[in-house]
Order: structure tokens, then sequence, then C-alpha cells
């Protein structure tokens, strides 16, 4: 879970919409595998830990820094599918953002 924690302050530090910033960070839940998160209302985000990606993450044996990075991505990525006011644009700035953390480390 530590990798979750971890992809929970990414998001926050890098991401440019204010959903991700605040609250409490993602919910973990045991849903049906189906959807690897859910944004229920405003300042509450599910991470389902029964979704394949996350399961594999999860138990990578990677350290915390990488399940974290990968985790981020892969929340970014449903959220660009889940609302349409997070963009392709944005997900590839946020990318980017990641991408030159775990290169150049936090600022």
């Amino acid at each position: 879970m530590a990798g979750l924690a971890r992809a929970a302050e990414l998001l926050s530090a890098l991401a440019k919409e204010a959903y991700w910033r605040g609250g409490p960070g993602p919910r973990p839940v045991r849903g049906d595998g189906r959807r690897v998160m859910s944004y229920p209302n405003p300042g509450s985000w599910t991470v389902d830990l029964t979704h394949p990606a996350v399961e594999r993450v999860l138990g990578s044996g990677l350290p915390v820094e990488v399940q974290g990075a990968y985790l981020a991505s892969v929340l970014y990525s449903a959220a660009n599918r889940l609302m349409t006011r997070v963009t392709d644009a944005d997900e590839q700035l946020f990318v980017a953002a990641l991408a030159g953390r775990l290169v150049d480390g936090p600022a």
C-alpha cells in the first residue's frame, strides 16, 4: 500500500487539477476489478485494489517510488478516460512532469 500512498503524493505534487490535491487521497476499495478508479464526488476518489494493473504493481516487489510512479500514471490515464475535463494534453504534461521527477528527483 506504500506504492498507492506514493502515487497520491505524486499526483498531488505534479497534476494541475485541484481534485488531486488536498483531501485524504485515494480510498482503496475491493471492487469488481473492472475500473481502476472512480471519482464519486469532489474530494473523493477510489482505487480498486482488485484491478489487474493495481494488483500487479502492488505485488511486483518494485521499489515504492517506482510503484508510485506506475500507479500515478495508471490513475491519471483512468481520470483522462473518466472525466471530460482531463484532456490528452493534460495527461502528456503530467507524464512529462512525472518522468522529470523520476529522472531528477524531487525539486
